[in-house]
């Protein structure tokens, strides 16, 4: 006799449908709508799950208002559950709002500090986010926790925080020059998928910061020449970039997106293509 499975497994389902839909080069509405109604038919049954989910499709769409809705409704009603904030900081991430983000991570790791699965997504949110001091921070906290399983941060967080100590490059230079790159993807209506600093070999201190999108490559090169624009703009940000941290737009599409999905993830048609 078969069962009806729990609302647990079924968000559990729908999760790895949308981290599937996350990671494809190309948004599929229609599994995006099925997601969503599938979602909303748990709202009795497991409403925290419901909102997560439905915070997560609202990600992809690049609805930061929809993040936010979801999530705080998810976040009431699960009193703040530490693994609800943390996938609240992945969603907003995804949407550019790292600040936000940061804050919803090192929330969730308050609530469980000894959790380093939530320790190594702080790391990778301050990272993404350009909070090079305070990934350090967390690094050597996860490291206590988990001394035998130093991951694979150690090199990239030490480069960057010495390259900052030795006058390279301004963190908060850094962290706007990050903003900026979301500002002008969200603007263009263009899918983030992470950020990637790069050291360059043989110059400890330049850095370059891989910011990878839902995009062509010429697509990604005309972003890449407004970003240029609005960074040769501002002298004082030149001035703290130092040229010593250069974040480039890698898109991370093959060819040209069917009209039906162009509007989820390029830019409109009058843009330059590849």
């Amino acid at each position: 006799m078969s069962r009806t499975p729990d609302p647990a497994r079924k968000v559990g389902a729908l999760v790895d449908i949308l981290v599937g839909l996350d990671h494809s080069k190309i948004l599929d509405d229609l599994v995006l709508a099925r997601l969503e109604r599938d979602a909303r038919a748990l709202m009795q049954s497991d409403p925290v799950g419901a909102h997560s989910v439905l915070g997560g499709v609202a990600s992809l769409g690049c609805d930061t208002a929809g993040v936010r809705e979801h999530y705080q409704v998810a976040l009431r009603l699960s009193a703040r559950d530490s693994e609800v904030l943390a996938n609240y900081a992945t969603a907003l991430t995804k949407v550019g709002e790292m600040d936000e983000a940061f804050d919803a991570i090192m929330e969730a790791c308050e609530r469980r500090p000894d959790d380093p699965s939530i320790l190594q997504g702080a790391i990778d949110i301050a990272m993404q986010g350009a909070r090079f001091g305070e990934s350090r921070t967390l690094y050597e906290r996860r490291t206590k926790l988990k001394p035998e399983d130093p991951g694979d941060d150690e090199f990239q967080v030490n480069a960057l925080t010495e390259a900052i100590d030795r006058g390279a490059f301004r963190e908060c230079a850094a962290r706007q020059v990050v903003a900026l790159t979301h500002e002008i993807r969200q603007g263009a209506g263009i899918r983030y998928s992470a950020s990637v600093p790069v050291a360059l070999y043989g110059e400890p201190d330049r850095f370059g910061f891989d910011v990878h999108v839902h995009a062509t490559p010429g697509v990604a090169a005309h972003l890449n020449e407004v970003l240029a624009d609005r960074i040769v703009a501002d002298d004082a940000l030149m001035r703290g970039l130092a040229l010593n941290f250069v974040p480039t737009f890698i898109g991370t599409r093959t060819k040209q997106a069917p009209a039906l999905f162009r509007a989820r993830g390029d830019v409109p048609n009058t843009s330059p293509m590849a």
